[in-house]
Parts: structure tokens; C-alpha cells; sequence
């Protein structure tokens, strides 16, 4: 081939007349146009026999196949006059010699085993092809792992591996129950930890007899009944809106031991808020060198803080609670009953509250100079005894004694204030 090319590249004058002719004999060497892509091999070459070796097996088996099922008629019936069993047999000693090669049986049952079958089932079936006619065990190190196995199953019936390893994602979430229930309440979501101490409760009560429920649930009622039940009675002492004291009772009343337990609840609600009440009235401190101006100031301050927070709290008493009542009623500066007055059903607990708050503010009142008590403070605290007349009047005849007796003013000019009061009512 070179030699052509070198003699056509020689002269080049017959370029043209030698090439033509190259090339129609170069295109017309074969039939198909597909040819020219396709390696064919030498002829006699090693990848020619392979080739030929392979298809010459496909056509036997072809063959077989053939004949074997053009003569399944004959086969089954001479197999249905001899003894099957020994065919059977024979075929099963066959394949027993070929036990080490049956790798993707074995990995099938295994892979099966973990869900439907048990492990030792499986290991034994696997032993029983391994061993030979007379049920001796080969000892290889196949067998030796098997055996190794099956003891370490035997000695842990009771924990199943597989099983666990096959529910790991599932165990891994209740395992997080205790500290996702620690976290909610770290961060202020209680109704989330509630609803993670309900989970865990009635996991303990579908499976009473499981030791790892049991110390998840108990991890959980020692996170809600310790960590959120503190958290919660200290959130009371703090200054909150009427929803955010709603919902505090809420959480209180789910959990021991205050669940079901109304009494304990109004107690404890009553008494974190009259320490937060005392606190806001501690928090106007009197300098001793104020002013009559200043101090004026300072006492109003405390009173418009005690006449606020006296009705939110006595609101969302009445609103969360039906506390036990007794028909009261309380006369106005110690004077006589009258027949036309009615007594009023009235709560011990508020009514224990009102006196305590009431006497507390008229003895941080007492701190200030006489000076500070102008008409103008009496008159506010007049407006404060009637906003619990709002809600009872027996609350606003109590405040009223108890600044009588505190003899900060007397009892003509808190009649005047008194008077002015419902003059400027009628008025405005």
C-alpha cells in the first residue's frame, strides 16, 4: 500500500489518472456502507475462534432447548413410570458439589431473613447444603463464620440486631423525645412540650412492660413536672398581660400536682401575684431628699400601678376559675347594715387578696411626707376603691375601711372625694 501511494506522489502528473481508480476500488470493496465502521477481525486470529466458539454454544443450546421441549411429553412420562426419586437425588448430589459457587442463593435468603424468616432458620439451611451425604459439615472458613453466628444468636435470642438496626431511624426518634420535650421548654413553647409529655404518656400505656418507654416517660414528666412547672410559677410573678395569664393557667392545669386540684391552682396564682404586685410598688423608691412635687408623683405612681393590676388579676381570677363563694356583704366606713342592702356573693381568696395589697400599698404610702397626700391623691385612691367596685362592691367598701384606718385622710375628706368622684361620672 505504501508503495502505491509512493508512486502516485511521485509523478505529479498522473495524480489525478493513478488516484481515480484507487479509489473506486477502495469504495468498492464492500457491499454495505455500514462495513467500512465495523472491525472485523483477522482471519485465524484468536478473536475469530472465540467468536466462532461462542456461537457454535448458542446453537447447541438452541438445540437443546429445542428438543427438550419437543420432548417433554416422552420425558414426564418416563419419569412418571421410573423411580423419581432417585432422579431427584442424583440431581441433589450434583449441585451439592457445586455448594461454594451458589453465592447469590445465599445472599437472597439472607437479604429475605431480615424481614419474614428467622436468622436461624437461614444458617442452618445454609449449613445443611454445605454438608455432604453423610451430614458432616465441610470446615471452612465459610462454615466457621456460620457457626460463630448461630452461637452469637443463641446467646442474644433476646436483642435482635437486625431488628434494631432495621428500626434505628424510629428508636433514634424516641430516644430525642426527652430532649426535644427539655428544649420546647427552654425556649418558652410550652403547649409543644405538653404535647411531647402526652406522646410519651401514651406510648407508656400502649406498651406498659418496655423498660426503654418507661424511661423515656419518665425522663419527660421529670422535665415537665420540675423544669416547666418551676419555670412557669416563676413566669407568674413577672408582669403579663391578661392573655399571658390565661394561658400560664392553662399550663399550670396540666400538670401534677396542680391537675385537678382547682384550690392549690387559685392559691398559687393569688399569691405570685400579690408578690408581683408588692415588687412594681417596691420599684418606686422614695429618695430622701425628694421633693413634696416628687414624692406627690411617686405616690400616684404606685397607686395607678395597684388600681391596674388589681383588675387583671381579680378579671382573670373570676374568668379562669369558679371559686367558692360566700354572701357577703361589707358596710361602708363601719356603719350599720340597712335592711335594703344585699349581700354578695364574694370569694375568700380575692377577698384575702384585696385586704393584703390594700394594706401593703397604704404602708408604702405611709413612707412619703405628709405633704404628699394632696386632695389629688385622695381622690385617685378613691378611683381605685371604685374600680374593685366594678367588679364587687365588697372589695370597694374594704379598700375604703382600710384607708379610713390607715388615717392618712380623714373621714370627711374621702366622703368629698367620694362625692366628686360620682359628680364627675355624671358628668363626663
Amino acid at each position: 500500500m505504501d508503495s502505491v501511494i509512493d508512486g502516485i506522489l511521485d509523478d505529479t502528473d498522473k495524480y489525478w489518472d493513478d488516484a481515480k481508480p484507487l479509489i473506486e476500488t477502495i469504495f468498492t470493496s464492500r457491499d454495505n456502507y455500514t462495513d467500512y465502521f465495523v472491525s472485523h477481525p483477522l482471519p485465524g486470529s484468536i478473536v475469530e475462534e472465540i467468536a466462532e466458539t461462542d456461537a457454535a454454544i448458542v446453537a447447541l443450546e438452541k438445540q437443546l432447548k429445542d428438543r427438550l421441549i419437543g420432548a417433554k411429553k416422552s420425558i414426564i412420562a418416563e419419569l412418571a413410570e421410573g423411580d423419581v426419586e432417585s432422579y431427584l437425588s442424583s440431581i441433589s448430589e450434583e449441585i451439592g458439589e457445586l455448594w461454594e459457587l451458589d453465592n447469590s442463593r445465599s445472599q437472597v435468603d439472607l437479604s429475605s431473613a431480615t424481614d419474614e424468616e428467622d436468622v436461624e432458620a437461614v444458617i442452618g439451611e445454609i449449613e445443611a447444603s454445605g454438608s455432604d451425604e453423610h451430614g458432616a459439615a465441610r470446615e471452612d472458613a465459610f462454615h466457621e463464620a456460620l457457626s460463630r453466628l448461630r452461637k452469637h444468636e443463641e446467646e442474644n435470642s433476646d436483642a435482635n440486631l437486625m431488628y434494631v438496626l432495621q428500626n434505628i431511624d424510629k428508636i433514634s426518634e424516641l430516644l430525642e423525645i426527652p430532649a426535644l420535650a427539655s428544649t420546647c421548654i427552654k425556649t418558652g413553647h410550652y403547649q409543644e412540650a405538653l404535647l411531647c409529655h402526652s406522646h410519651a404518656l401514651s406510648l407508656q400505656h400502649k406498651f406498659p412492660n418496655i423498660d426503654l418507654i418507661a424511661s423515656i416517660a419518665s425522663a419527660v414528666h421529670n422535665n415537665i413536672s420540675k423544669t416547666m412547672l418551676q419555670g412557669l410559677v416563676k413566669l407568674l410573678g413577672t408582669n403579663l398581660t391578661i392573655n399571658a395569664m390565661k394561658k400560664v393557667i392553662q399550663y399550670l392545669s396540666s400538670i401534677e400536682p396542680l391537675q385537678g386540684n382547682p384550690p392549690a391552682l387559685q392559691q398559687l396564682f393569688i399569691s405570685m401575684r400579690y408578690r408581683f404586685l408588692a415588687s412594681e410598688i417596691n420599684s418606686y423608691v422614695v429618695p430622701e431628699d425628694a421633693s413634696d412635687a416628687v414624692n406627690e408623683l411617686l405616690a400616684k405612681r404606685k397607686i395607678e400601678c395597684v388600681r391596674e393590676h388589681f383588675y387583671s388579676i381579680i378579671a382573670v381570677f373570676n374568668s379562669m376559675f369558679t371559686p367558692e363563694t360566700i354572701p357577703l356583704q361589707i358596710p361602708l366606713f363601719n356603719e350599720t347594715k340597712s335592711q335594703n342592702s344585699k349581700e354578695i356573693p364574694t370569694s375568700l381568696h380575692l377577698l384575702q387578696f384585696v385586704e393584703n395589697a390594700t394594706e401593703y400599698l397604704l404602708k408604702q404610702l405611709a413612707k412619703h411626707k405628709s405633704s404628699a397626700f394632696t386632695e389629688s391623691v385622695c381622690l385617685q385612691l378613691v378611683y381605685c376603691s371604685f374600680r374593685l367596685g366594678d367588679i364587687n362592691y365588697n372589695f370597694h367598701h374594704l379598700f375604703m375601711n382600710k384607708l379610713l384606718e390607715s388615717k392618712l385622710f380623714t373621714q370627711q375628706t374621702l366622703e368629698a372625694a367620694m362625692a366628686k368622684r360620682l359628680d364627675l361620672a355624671a358628668n363626663y
